[in-house]
Formats: C-alpha cells, sequence, structure tokens
C-alpha cells in the first residue's frame, strides 16, 4: 500500500515540502482555494509525482479536519 502524505497550503515552501516526503507516495494538497491546489498539483505531477487535491472550510485547522478514505483511497478532510 502506497503511502499518503497530506499537505496543507499549496504554495513554494509546502510544494517544496510535499517534493522532499512525497517520494513514492501520494500527495494530497489541500487549500482554501482548490485553484491554488490544483495548479500546485499539475507542478508536482508534470515532475511524476502522484498528486492530488482537496479544499476545506475557511474555519478549519489542520487539526480539527477530520479524515474518512475516498473510494480511491486517499485520505480526505471530511465536511465539517
Amino acid at each position: 500500500m502506497r503511502g499518503v502524505v497530506v499537505v496543507v497550503g499549496s504554495g513554494s515552501i509546502c510544494q517544496a515540502i510535499a517534493r522532499r516526503v512525497g517520494v513514492g507516495k501520494t500527495v494530497l494538497l489541500a487549500d482554501l482555494r482548490p485553484e491554488n491546489a490544483e495548479t500546485a498539483a499539475k507542478v508536482l505531477s508534470d515532475a511524476g509525482y502522484d498528486a492530488r487535491t482537496a479544499s476545506f472550510p475557511s474555519g478549519a485547522t489542520a487539526c480539527a479536519c477530520r479524515r474518512k478514505r475516498s473510494a480511491g483511497g486517499v485520505a480526505v478532510p471530511a465536511s465539517m
């Protein structure tokens, strides 16, 4: 089973972290703005990473997000 790395944010520092720890894993980029996460996921995908996206409510924090399994086996933040 592949591991999953959840990165909250999709800016340049978050992308660098994803590149460093996401080798051989599914990278889930979560951002308040889905378009930012999609752009970052495309950059990572073009570099050979298995990158996916998620958004979360603006009132949520990383530790307050409940995770659930999607059909593809990737943990995603649940609606709050």
